[in-house]
């Protein structure tokens, strides 16, 4: 789901097998930049816990598959049968996965208004951009939007302190 990396700063941690109980996002940046109102952001963060719910389960039936398949191989006598099985079981709850956040993703998007679906597909498009961002950030093409971690040089592979450089 695009909508799950709204840059850092909005903190929207997106569900992943790691982290099935990621807080529920705060969403202040991206309140403030599509305007959201109270009932839509109660919408939103409704969806978020209700997919949360959804997908758990499946996350930990992926996480026990992916065990029993590791210790299968890591046993060295596994057969090829039950190895197979259990890749195909895999992926079939991966694509159950999929399925349910493209779902959410469009029950989300349905909250919104036109002008806002808008404001969010140029979202998805500076996303985009973001390796072409960080690249020109880290050859100081321009400066970083805050404060980064020191950074290995691009050319000597030394690690420096980035430093916003241009007018402030």
């Amino acid at each position: 789901m695009c909508a799950v990396g709204l840059m850092a700063q909005t903190s929207l941690t997106p569900v992943t097998p790691e982290r099935p109980d990621a807080p529920a996002p705060p969403l202040q940046a991206l309140r403030r930049y599509l305007a959201l109102d109270e009932s839509q952001v109660e919408q939103l963060m409704q969806l978020q816990l209700t997919k949360r719910g959804t997908l758990r389960p499946i996350f930990q039936q992926v996480a026990e598959k992916e065990r029993a398949l590791r210790e299968m191989l890591e046993a060295g006598n596994a057969d090829a049968t039950a190895v197979g099985t259990l890749l195909l079981e895999i992926e079939g709850l991966r694509k159950q996965i999929r399925a349910a956040e493209e779902d959410f993703a469009r029950q989300s998007r349905a909250v919104l208004t036109a002008e806002q679906q808008e404001k969010l597909t140029a979202l998805e498009r500076v996303l985009r951009l973001e390796p072409a961002a960080h690249e020109a950030v880290r050859f100081q093409l321009i400066p970083p939007p805050h404060p980064l971690p020191a950074q290995p040089d691009p050319i000597e592979g030394v690690s420096r302190p980035h430093m916003r450089h241009g007018p402030h």
